[in-house]
């Protein structure tokens, strides 16, 4: 619920690019070429070197070169990387048709490149210049610098089982962005599969792209014990940031998290009352500001906390409110008073 902050790792498989780019390139330019006959027409000495070694690519580059649009299939691609944000927000759609049987076809080529090329030694080899890395390492490294989930900020992603790299926009309907850096998000694996699973709402905010922070805010009500979840408009409209909250469910799981908030509320009173104690405070108007001195301390850790600690933007935001919830009682304090009413002798410091 944090915008990510994007680092090397992010980009970890941008070099992929330039492997569609030899894959589209080769395909276009060798329109039904037989099997037999891949590897010996492959001019490009790091495709050729990957194809050598592997089978199941030259019969995936095989089936996008039978194609009957592939000129649209490279044209299409180029599209989708080159418009990736604007396909987020909603804002492009593409001229270009493909038959369902090519659409099939690229699609069964990117789930192959992700679910096995970028795992294999040989892609790595010939065409990224640093260490090799898997999947599970990508994950991993990605919790050690983000522990909670960017999409909740609720659950663990520290470690590579309790975690999966989400497609943002599914590869099922989105094939061409499949392996796409911007696209795979390490989330919580109830994020991935059974709350988003293949599901995508447009607009939507994005991780990488968007201050999700600033887009959603909670409310609460202390008397009911309700949080409701909501859309902030920041002069583009609601329609993103309700179908990010929607799309992960965020408005059905968090109204069922007050038990966080209570247990704030509780350390917040527990220290100010040690405070009241220690300083024999009786004056309301110097426990409130003692309340809201505790507030920005916890406020600064937290901060400090986000992408560590659990449900961060939960907790800000019920220091804001409870900030304004004390003053509030500050302000009907000052007027009792101001009409000779003592609420100390009443109710005490709370």
């Amino acid at each position: 619920m944090w915008k990510v902050e994007i680092r090397n790792i992010h980009r970890l498989y941008e070099f992929s690019d330039i492997f569609l780019k030899d894959v589209f390139v080769w395909a276009t330019n060798n329109k039904r070429i037989a099997l037999e006959d891949v590897e010996s027409s492959i001019l490009e000495n790091r495709l050729l070197l990957f194809a050598k070694e592997c089978s199941s690519l030259r019969k995936h580059m095989q089936k996008l070169a039978a194609c009957s649009d592939i000129d649209n299939v490279y044209s299409m691609y180029l599209e989708y990387i080159n418009h990736y944000e604007s396909i987020i927000k909603g804002n492009f759609s593409s001229t270009i048709k493909l038959t369902e049987e090519t659409f099939k076809t690229v699609r069964n080529a990117f789930e192959y490149f992700y679910k096995e090329a970028l795992d294999l030694q040989s892609f790595w080899a010939n065409y990224h210049l640093g260490e090799y890395k898997s999947k599970n390492d990508f994950r991993r490294l990605i919790g050690e610098i983000r522990h909670r989930c960017p999409y909740c900020d609720i659950n663990r992603i520290s470690v590579a089982d309790f975690s999966n790299t989400d497609h943002f926009l599914p590869i099922s309907n989105y094939p061409f962005v499949g392996i796409l850096w911007k696209n795979l998000v390490v989330s919580c694996i109830p994020c991935n599969t059974s709350i988003k699973n293949k599901s995508i709402n447009l607009p939507i905010l994005h991780p990488y792209i968007d201050r999700v922070q600033d887009e959603l805010y909670f409310t609460f009500d202390i008397e009911n014990k309700a949080i409701t979840i909501n859309a902030k408009d920041n002069g583009f409209g609601t329609q993103a940031a309700e179908n990010f909250y929607t799309l992960f469910r965020l408005n059905e799981n968090y109204p069922k998290l007050w038990d966080v908030v209570e247990r704030e509320e509780r350390d917040i009173m527990r220290e100010a009352s040690r405070y009241f104690k220690k300083n024999m405070i009786t004056d309301i108007k110097q426990g409130i500001q003692e309340v809201n001195e505790i507030l920005e301390e916890r406020e600064t850790n937290i901060y400090s906390q986000i992408n560590i600690g659990e449900c961060t933007k939960l907790k800000l935001d019920f220091y804001k409110y409870y900030r304004e919830y004390n003053n509030s009682k500050l302000d009907k304090f000052l007027m009792l008073e101001k009409y000779g009413v003592n609420i100390l002798d009443r109710q005490g410091v709370n």
